[in-house]
């Protein structure tokens, strides 16, 4: 990823989920072995003068820890 880079294109990694079906059709197109699977998609190309840089919104710490000992009462 880092050499597409050097040569002046953009990439994004794009995580593949683990459903089988979508590793079974995935597989087929490919042509995979039975013992090979796709873990990851790479999109590659060359980024548009005034594109921008995605943002995601990530959750608050105090939606996603939750402290069981403060339920004892």
């Amino acid at each position: 990823m880092l050499a597409l880079q050097t040569l002046g294109l953009s990439i994004c990694s794009i995580n593949w989920p683990d459903i089988a079906d979508r590793d079974i059709a995935i597989g087929k197109a490919l042509a995979l072995a039975s013992h090979e699977r796709v873990v990851m998609l790479i999109a590659v190309g060359y980024a548009a003068e005034d594109g921008k840089i995605p943002y995601s919104q990530k959750k608050p710490q105090q939606l996603l820890i939750r402290n069981d000992d403060q339920d004892e009462t």
